[in-house]
C-alpha cells in the first residue's frame, strides 16, 4: 500500500505537481509527501522553479489562432511590426503599445483581438494628455473608437503647462494599450523574431 502511494507521489511530482496539489489528489498530508521525496532521494524544487511551474500551470488568458487566411495573415504581420516599432520590449510581463495615431492603435488592437483572441477584461488603456485638454471628452473618444469600457481606463497622466489648441498633433492625447500577461508578451516577441527572420531570409 505505502509503496503504491510512494510511486504515485513520485509520479505526480515528476509531472510538475506541487506538494499541496499532490496532497489534495491523494488525500494525504504534505509532510508525508516531503518524507517520501527525501526517502527516495528526490531533490526538492527551488522556490524559483516552483513559482515557474505554478505560473505555467495557469490557463492562458488568450487563444491564438494557428491557421490564418490571407487577410488574417496581413493583419497579423501589420500588428507585429507596429509593436516592433512602437511597443515595449522590456520583459515586465506586460504588452504595452503607445501611440497617438488612432489607426495604428486600432490595427494593433484588432490584431490582439482577432489573432491572439485576448480576454477583453484584461485590456487597460493609459492616457497621456495636457491639462488644457478636455480629459473626459478624450477618454470618451478613445473608449468609443476602441470599444473599451471607460472602467478599463486607468488614471491618466495629465502634463502641466499649456499646449496650443491649434496643435492637432496630439489633440486626443497619446494612449498606451496594455495587457498584463507575460506569456502573451513572450509569444508576441517570439512571433516578431520569427517574422523578422522570415523576411531577412
Amino acid at each position: 500500500m505505502q509503496e503504491n502511494i510512494d510511486i504515485s507521489i513520485c509520479d505526480l511530482y515528476s509531472q510538475g505537481k506541487s506538494a499541496p496539489q499532490i496532497a489534495n489528489i491523494l488525500n494525504i498530508s504534505q509532510w508525508s509527501i516531503y518524507r517520501t521525496l527525501k526517502r527516495r532521494e528526490i531533490p526538492r524544487r527551488t522556490t524559483v522553479y516552483s513559482n515557474k511551474l505554478t505560473f505555467l500551470s495557469k490557463p492562458l488568458s488568450y487563444s491564438k489562432l494557428t491557421r490564418l487566411n490571407t487577410k488574417q495573415n496581413e493583419l497579423f504581420i501589420a500588428g507585429l511590426f507596429i509593436y516592433l516599432g512602437e511597443g515595449s520590449k522590456k520583459s515586465f510581463g506586460v504588452v504595452d503599445l503607445a501611440n497617438s495615431d488612432p489607426q495604428v492603435i486600432s490595427i494593433f488592437l484588432r490584431m490582439l483581438r482577432e489573432i491572439y483572441q485576448i480576454n477583453e477584461e484584461k485590456l487597460r488603456v493609459y492616457l497621456y494628455t495636457h491639462e488644457n485638454r478636455d480629459v473626459g471628452k478624450i477618454i470618451s473618444y478613445w473608449s468609443k473608437l476602441l470599444d473599451i469600457p471607460k472602467s478599463q481606463f486607468t488614471k491618466p497622466y495629465i502634463k502641466s503647462g499649456l499646449t496650443s489648441n491649434h496643435n492637432d498633433k496630439m489633440k486626443n492625447g497619446l494612449v498606451h494599450i496594455r495587457y498584463a500577461d507575460k506569456r502573451l508578451w513572450d509569444n508576441l516577441m517570439d512571433d516578431i523574431r520569427y517574422a523578422i527572420n522570415n523576411m531577412l531570409g
